[in-house]
């Protein structure tokens, strides 16, 4: 009969049928975790003394084995398990059942190809096998004989291998549009091991896919200063990658989570149930749609933009929040999406409203400039929705 062996938390031992196997005795079950680690492999009687005793050695220490290994068994055969589960040689004791009985061995498997499945892209097969993987774990690590010198190595090892599945699934969930259910736990991680830089980095893209990019921000600054503080360290390039794919806004955001609707109360014997439209939403205006309103009052703004776009491809906007730079950017793209209305243009040419408008303000510049009589004092202004013009182009 096939035992399975839990060693993720504390000792769990099933039988065939799923039945729980008591094993008592703290040195019983050390001796059951140490042949699990190494399910399948004959370990010398010496190896298993040195762990079990390794300060306070009886004076017949294999004869002292040789008790732990019987009480095993008999442990073993009270619930029906076959007594050749544990074998004994001249070379040592092994633990005779399949690796993938023992909860760490097939922890360690299933994150591996999880692991492998988010290096080829396969988001929906990471997170499936990456969440199998660590729904095994109980507790920490070896809790049994956490105390004892032994554990120390395999137990920060499982708990390396499990931080890794932790953050591979966050990975693998983010690639599947979850970032702002992703949040909160990444603070958490943040918060546990402040030097970890890869939570930070995930959080970094959580928040920033959420549209949260001031607080993905406030991230990468608190972790260049506390590395900076306890390590005098700068932050790695994977951390300054995404700090700088947020700056150029290169981060894709995600549609918010679907709102669910409130519940429907139960209709009536004969009538159909009414789907209940959301509330309409404030206006969004479409690509190239000019606001409603005029923009009054910043044609230096405007003309500071346009100045920059002619000298640097990207131009970024900043200011605290209201001061209008949304308003601004839209205005700025309207204005070079027109034709512009000079002599110089190619499109002016092609333009009747600009051919209109040039030679109007040609014939005005004319008259000014002889003094004729009821010249207006000012240059005529473009007026109604006819095309637009960038600052500086006039005819």
């Amino acid at each position: 009969m096939t035992v399975r062996i839990g060693v993720l938390g504390t000792l769990q031992v099933h039988d065939g049928d799923g039945r729980a196997v008591p094993v008592g005795g703290h040195r019983v079950r050390a001796l059951l975790i140490l042949l699990a680690l190494d399910a399948g492999r004959v370990l010398p009687p010496q190896r298993l003394i040195e762990r079990l005793w390794p300060d306070d050695r009886p004076a017949d220490a294999a004869n002292a084995l040789q008790s732990l290994v019987s009480r095993l068994r008999a442990a073993l055969r009270q619930a029906g398990v076959n007594h050749g589960v544990l074998e004994s040689s001249p070379a040592g004791y092994r633990l005779a059942v399949p690796p993938e009985a023992v909860d760490a061995v097939s922890f360690e498997r299933t994150a591996r190809e999880g692991g492998r499945a988010l290096q080829a892209g396969d988001a929906p097969a990471a997170a499936r096998l990456l969440r199998e993987a660590l729904a095994v774990w109980r507790g920490p690590a070896l809790a049994d004989v956490a105390a004892d010198d032994f554990a120390a190595a395999p137990a920060a090892r499982l708990e390396e291998l499990r931080s890794t599945a932790v953050l591979d699934r966050i990975e693998a969930d983010l690639a599947l549009g979850e970032a702002g259910g992703l949040i909160g736990e990444l603070r958490e991680l943040t918060a546990a091991d402040p030097l970890a830089e890869r939570p930070r980095v995930l959080l970094m893209r959580a928040l920033a896919a959420v549209g949260r990019q001031a607080d993905a921000l406030a991230v990468y600054a608190d972790a260049r200063n506390v590395l900076a503080e306890r390590l005098g360290v700068d932050p790695s390039p994977p951390l300054e990658q995404v700090y700088l794919a947020i700056l150029r806004q290169e981060v894709p955001l995600q549609p918010p989570a679907a709102a669910v609707p409130p519940a429907a109360t139960a209709a009536r014997p004969g009538e159909s149930e009414r789907k209940v439209a959301p509330p309409p939403g404030p206006p969004r205006l479409s690509a190239g749609q000019r606001p409603p309103t005029t923009f009054i009052g910043r044609d230096d703004d405007v003309s500071g933009v346009l100045k920059k776009l002619a000298e640097e491809r990207l131009v970024t906007l900043t200011g605290p929040g209201g001061v209008g730079k949304t308003r601004l950017a839209a205005e700025v793209a309207a204005r070079l999406a027109a034709p512009a209305c000079s002599p110089s243009s190619p499109r002016s040419a092609s333009h009747p409203r600009c051919r209109s408008w040039c030679s109007t303000r040609s014939a005005w510049a004319s008259a000014s400039s002889r003094g004729a009589a009821r010249t207006p004092a000012r240059p005529p202004r473009w007026t109604g929705s006819a095309p637009r013009w960038p600052a500086g182009t006039w005819c």
